[in-house]
């Protein structure tokens, strides 16, 4: 018998994979790429910058400005498939010479996005808040920007934007419509699918009753109505506004209370109550990233964190997602003596507690720009992917990365300099009026399509991948010979998960975020491991192999394995 287990033990070792360290191009075919760079170069433009990024079914979008060869200042949006190749770039703007930028991208249902931002509005010398909706194969729907309504020299700015399952459009932003303020009012706007106003209102944000300098950067849908973060000028407290989603009209609003300047950047509100907010903080003189859990329900902060990546550093945390119990949150810093900026992605569980940081980009050249990576998406097809643009040339550069977070060599680990800390902060109520306003105003811009000679700039580094075998056959029992259905590894650690079915289709055995270390969570051939002995036969099998991180980033392989008797 135990000849037929050696020959069992070859057939594993036939049907080994391994996926070896090597040195080549990172280019952006390889979705592992840990950091490209597009060089785009166009005759009718003299330089762009860039702001969002959101990923939609095969690919994803980028947003910024535009600054045209006779000088005008327009959006621009491109759309890339999900290995970073251009689809279409094009600019949209009025005819009339303008000034502005696009700053937020939301998709929508069909694969569209809905563009945000300010434009200058030359009839009237003043800053409008914009909004344009573009299909899923670039061209324009509708675009729309607020009325003036007595706006003297005063500025408007969407901010944030969200795109309801219907299709519905809700914007926030700030607004100084009146040439009689020194103070702005968060500005919340809500469109149907078409473009048509549902309401559009300000709110007067003040702390005990005094006007301040309001700046909403995120709205989010909740059960009970539009909840809207951001941040105010006068006393440097991140706020939380509530709003009743039919009417635009104020229900509530909290602001974070401390004799330390805060900003809230991002919210990411849960079913329960509990909201994240992400932004900084400059507790210890310079700025640091910030985290909070608040829970509405009990009017209470959980837990609130200051986060020094480096030390002699401004740090920053901007965008973040919450997978499997984890907060994805995108960081920079920058080096106050090389003044040169960093990109990270850091990992802490809904406690605040830090599990890991990855270092996405670090050089001379490339990313170095205050928005850089503040904003990321989940690609449908893995990885995650980032926008930032390089100022370190005098070329048109669009820059981005796409990234399976790791623990690799290639991504350094910020645990040294990741060092938690209270802010000592309290939750306090604040005081909301409502001044709902006219509608907005309906344009028709000029869309220009931008010819672009196309280069890749790959950089050479060394990838370290998986490296691993799978089990083709085993015989379970108690003596040592090949008892259990493993995956082999060696090199950097990994996680999984495993389904395994009969031939009927039903599961048998099922673990999920299992570490190739434990070697409990390996198949014993019992249903659910759990006493009762799986027949001898073939089991279909389908992995997901996958470095810390979201699991959409997974390696799946499907398979089979023969359980031997």
């Amino acid at each position: 018998m135990k000849s037929f287990r050696t020959y069992a033990f070859l057939l594993f070792i036939l049907s080994f994979g391994v996926f070896n360290k090597s040195t080549g191009q990172v280019c952006p075919a390889v979705l592992n790429t840990k950091y490209v760079s597009l060089v785009v170069q166009f005759a009718q433009l003299s330089s762009i910058k860039g702001h969002s990024v959101v990923a939609v079914k095969g690919g994803f979008w980028l947003t910024g400005t535009a600054t045209l060869a006779n000088g005008d200042i327009d959006f621009f949006y491109s759309k890339l498939n999900d290995t970073g190749k251009v689809i279409l770039f094009k600019t949209i703007g009025l005819p009339t010479k303008e000034g502005g930028f696009a700053v937020k991208l939301a998709s929508t249902p069909s694969g569209g996005i809905i563009i945000t931002g300010q434009n200058y509005d030359n009839s009237i010398s003043a800053y409008l808040g914009a909004i344009a909706s573009i299909d899923n194969t670039g061209n324009l729907k509708w675009y729309r920007k607020t009325a003036s309504n007595g706006n003297s020299s005063k500025l408007d700015a969407i901010r944030g934007v969200m795109v309801e399952p219907n299709g519905d459009v809700v914007c926030v932003g700030d607004a100084q419509q009146y040439s009689n303020l020194s103070y702005s009012r968060a500005l919340i706007i809500k469109l149907d699918s078409n473009g048509n106003q549902i309401f559009i209102n300000q709110i007067n944000v003040g702390i005990s009753g005094n006007n301040e300098q309001t700046h909403p950067t995120d709205v989010k849908s909740t059960k009970n109505g539009y909840l809207i973060g951001g941040w105010t000028t006068n006393s440097q407290n991140a706020f939380l506004l509530l709003v009743n989603k039919t009417t635009g009209a104020s229900i509530n609003c909290v602001y974070l209370k401390s004799y330390y300047r805060f900003s809230s950047d991002h919210i990411l509100p849960l079913p329960s109550g509990k909201v994240f907010l992400f932004g900084f903080t400059d507790i210890t003189g310079n700025p640091n990233g910030f985290i909070a859990a608040i829970n509405l329900n009990t009017g209470k902060i959980e837990w609130q964190k200051g986060i020094p990546i480096a030390s002699n550093s401004k740090d920053y945390c901007g965008y973040a997602i919450l997978e499997n119990e984890n907060l994805f949150v995108s960081t920079q810093t920058t080096d106050l003596n090389s003044g040169i900026t960093k990109q990270s992605i850091l990992t802490i569980d809904t406690n605040g507690n830090y599990k890991n940081g990855n270092l996405i980009y670090n050089g001379s050249s490339g990313f170095r720009t205050s928005n850089a990576c503040s904003d990321f998406d989940v690609l449908t097809s893995g990885g995650l992917v980032f926008y930032g643009q390089d100022n370190a040339t005098s070329a048109v550069h669009l820059n981005f990365a796409i990234v399976s977070p790791c623990n690799s060599s290639e991504c350094a680990i910020h645990k040294d300099n990741f060092v938690p800390y209270n802010t000592n902060a309290e939750l306090v109520s604040m005081n909301c009026t409502n001044h709902f306003i006219s509608d907005v105003s309906k344009e028709s811009p000029t869309v220009i399509d931008i010819n672009i000679n196309r280069d890749l700039i790959c950089k050479d580094k060394e990838i370290d991948e998986l490296d691993y075998w799978l089990l083709n056959s085993f015989s379970p029992g108690a003596d040592g010979y090949n008892d259990i259905f493993k995956i082999g590894h060696k090199g950097r650690d990994f996680n999984y998960n495993i389904m395994i079915y009969n031939r009927w289709g039903e599961l048998v055995y099922d673990t999920q975020n299992a570490s190739i270390k434990d070697q409990t969570k390996f198949w014993n051939g019992q249903v659910m491991n759990d006493g009762v002995d799986c027949p001898a036969g073939t089991y279909f099998v389908i992995y997901q192999l996958y470095l810390e991180g979201p699991s959409k980033s997974a390696k799946e392989i499907h398979g089979t394995v023969n359980l031997i008797k």
